[in-house]
Formats: C-alpha cells, sequence, structure tokens
C-alpha cells in the first residue's frame, strides 16, 4: 500500500487498528494472516491523513475479490480466488442468484459494467479436498450345517463384493448333465458357471445350483455399494483355517487396519494387513468386525460472497452567479459558475461542464466551468442549470435551477 497524502511530505505514518505500524511512504504485508484485518491509513508530515481502508483476510478455500476502491463510471473485474496448488473443477458466478457468464480467456475472472454494480454477485468453485473417516463393516461366521449333492466354487471365494465388481460361480458334475442357477429361487442360468461381471445391489441374495444329481447348498451373496466390506469364505467348515478380508474400494487410501472377534482385537497376517488368518484349530464361528481409516479426495463447492461499494467520482455540483450580490441591470455582465468536488483519489479525473436556460442548451460541454452572459439582455431571464459529466460520459450530474429574471432597471434573482 502507497501513501499518497502529500507529496511534499518529509514522512510518512501507516497505522493499523489505531496503531502505528510503518513510518514509510509504503506498506507491504508480505505473508497475510487474519490479524491483519482491520483499518488502514495512513498520514504525512504536514497533518494530511487518508481516508480508512479496510482489509480482510480470510482462511477459507474460496473468496470472491472486488477491487478495494470502485467509483461511479468504473467498469470492474470480480475474481473468485482460491489458493494456490489447489485442483479445481470448476467456476461459476452468479448475479442476483442466475448463472452468468465468466472471461473467455480467464474462468476465474468476472467483468462487470457500471451499470450493473448495484447487483448481488457471488461465486461457487469446485475445490479437489480429502476426507477422512473411520469405517467399520461386520460379518458373522457359523459352520456349514448341510453340503448338498453338488459341489460349488467360487473365484473369487468372497460372499460378499463391492458394486462393480465380478464374480463366476462353479458347479462342478458331468458334462452332460443339465446346470441351472437359481437367484432367489428364480432360474437365472443354464450353464456350468455363472458369471456375474458388474455386481449391484440388486444380486444380493440367496443362489443355488442345480443339476441332474441334485443340488447344491444354498449360499448368500452380498453386494454393497458402501466403501468398506468384510469378507469371509462362502462355506466355512470344522477344523479348517479361515482368511477374512478387509476389503475397500480402490479409490480410497488406508491409513490402518484393525480386525475384532467379539469386540476384542485380533491378530492380523504378516504378510498384507487385510487379511486375518483364524486358525481352524480353535472355535472360528463367531462375530468378526474390521475397522479402517480411509480418505478420499472429493470436489466440493465452496462459496463466496463480494459486497461492491461505489465511491462519488465527483459530487453533485451546484450553480452560483457572480457577483455575489446577484443583482445586475440589463447590460451588465454575468457569469454562471458550475461547482463540484472531484474524489480524492480521482482528481486528475478530467470534467466536462454544460449549461442550460429554461431545458435549452447554452453552452456545449467543455473544460470550462463558468458561463458567461455579456451585456445581459431581458431574454436572458430563466432557470439555469449545469450539468457535469466524465470524457466517456459514464457519470453524468446535474445541479439544482438557479433561476434570474433580467430587467431593465433591475435584475431579480430567485434560488
Amino acid at each position: 500500500m502507497s501513501c499518497y497524502v502529500e507529496p511534499a511530505a518529509s514522512y510518512h505514518e501507516w497505522y493499523h487498528n489505531n496503531q502505528l505500524v510503518s513510518s514509510s511512504k509504503d506498506y507491504a504485508i508480505s505473508y497475510a494472516l487474519t490479524g491483519d484485518n482491520g483499518d488502514y491509513w495512513c498520514l504525512d508530515s504536514i497533518g494530511g491523513t487518508s481516508e480508512k481502508i479496510t482489509i480482510n483476510v480470510t482462511y477459507g478455500p474460496v473468496i470472491l475479490q472486488a477491487p478495494l476502491y470502485v467509483h461511479e463510471g468504473d467498469d470492474v473485474s470480480l475474481r473468485c480466488h482460491s489458493p494456490q496448488g489447489r485442483s479445481v473443477k470448476q467456476t461459476i458466478f452468479y448475479r442476483n442468484n442466475q448463472i452468468i457468464q465468466t472471461s473467455a480467456t480467464d474462468p476465474d475472472l468476472l467483468p462487470i459494467k457500471y451499470t450493473d454494480l448495484t447487483d448481488n454477485y457471488r461465486c461457487t468453485k469446485q475445490l479437489l479436498t480429502t476426507i477422512t473417516d473411520t469405517h467399520s463393516a461386520e460379518t458373522n461366521i457359523s459352520y456349514t450345517g448341510t453340503y448338498g449333492s453338488v459341489r460349488v466354487t467360487f473365484q473369487p471365494n468372497w460372499n460378499k463384493l463391492l458394486t462393480g465388481e465380478s464374480i463366476t460361480m462353479i458347479c462342478h458334475g458331468e458334462s452332460h448333465l443339465n446346470y441351472h442357477w437359481f437367484h432367489n429361487d428364480v432360474m437365472v442360468a443354464e450353464e456350468l458357471s455363472y458369471r456375474i461381471t458388474s455386481a449391484q445391489v440388486g444380486h444380493s441374495g440367496i443362489y443355488q445350483c442345480q443339476t441332474n444329481l441334485g443340488k447344491s447348498a444354498k449360499f448368500r451373496l452380498d453386494v454393497s455399494d458402501g466403501p468398506l466390506i468384510l469378507q469371509a469364505p462362502f462355506f466355512v467348515y470344522k477344523a479348517r483355517d479361515v482368511l477374512l478380508r478387509c476389503h475397500s474400494r480402490p479409490e480410497y487410501s488406508v491409513h490402518g487396519t484393525t480386525f475384532y472377534k467379539n469386540n476384542n482385537a485380533i491378530f492380523k497376517s504378516f504378510h498384507d494387513p487385510s487379511i486375518a488368518l483364524i486358525s481352524g484349530n480353535s472355535d472360528v464361528s463367531g462375530r468378526y468386525r474390521c475397522e479402517r481409516i480411509l480418505s478420499r479426495g472429493e470436489y466440493v463447492p465452496y462459496t463466496d460472497e463480494a459486497s461492491i461499494h461505489v465511491k462519488e467520482l465527483f459530487s453533485k455540483p451546484d450553480i452560483t452567479a457572480i457577483p455575489h450580490s446577484n443583482i445586475t441591470t440589463a447590460g451588465n455582465n454575468m457569469t454562471l459558475v458550475c461547482n463540484t468536488n472531484h474524489s480524492p483519489l480521482r482528481m486528475k479525473t478530467e470534467l466536462q461542464f454544460a449549461f442550460y436556460r429554461d431545458g435549452q442548451e447554452v453552452k456545449k460541454f467543455g473544460l470550462s466551468n463558468e458561463y458567461e452572459v455579456q451585456s445581459a439582455h431581458l431574454e436572458d431571464s430563466g432557470n439555469y442549470f449545469c450539468e457535469v459529466r466524465n470524457a466517456n460520459n459514464s457519470v453524468r450530474k446535474r445541479s439544482e435551477e438557479l433561476y434570474i429574471q433580467v430587467e431593465g432597471g433591475c435584475a431579480i434573482v430567485k434560488i
């Protein structure tokens, strides 16, 4: 920030919330923190004081930035800004809750015409955010009670799947036999093997294979659309080891896995932290659970709004007559003056002035703020006002009317 109060000043001072923070013309904040929020202003050795500016520093992932100063007639750009290094999927601008077109060259910039500055603006960005949470999955294991007359094997041999995964069920027997596969007692295939290529929740249920020689034992397949499952073999037999698998979706990062049996932590395989080996020498049946800390990057929408405060480029003009007595007679000279004040930050803005009598232009726009009436006549009587505009005519203001009557012996002035 630079202090431009008085160029001839020998020193300048910067203040932040009434505390002196710098004794130089420029004041820089190299690494902004929330403690830098607040009001700033500067003063000089001659006694000049700037107006206050307010700076807001936020930890938010998205901010909608507007220029610090916006004057009447300015076309500006808003910036939907997020920290560097964040992955952005989409930026959307809204005006009065309606989506509007952004810059063709920079999707984070929104050009705004001066005439639209009074509208409400906000922007939304979808940022890649890492979400971490602890998930758990359970399964009950009991020994297979009936074998059935037909043997069935599985590739892979897991009784639970995540949606999108595949499994092949194979019914073993002679090649000349007829095979029938049933899902919830409805026949779904007449082949030796039954394959599900992309499992969905609707594939869950009870399955069974039937041949000329008999039927297999019924078994259950579960398909989950969640992030984590605990898998066990379809059939569990006494005196045989059992593998359990804590399985999560590949888009998640894994940060630790713990297995439990009846709420007691158990050992897991040293070769694969996702596998728990249950010895068949003990009672395998029971309730098992696995816990896993998972994280995943997701695009989350963040929104911010901006308020645009428009400053006057110049004040409303007033019109006065010279001489200040406002008394003249026919044949005397009269001068009308159009007075206005610039914004302190726009002192170099070129202003143009025009004068009117009874609504008719008597002096076109020009750089002079005076209108001279040489040797006033009776027809110079009327309602006078002046207008002020900037060079591109985007801001235009007019004064109140000043009524002047010129008479042969005197001039009567009414306001």
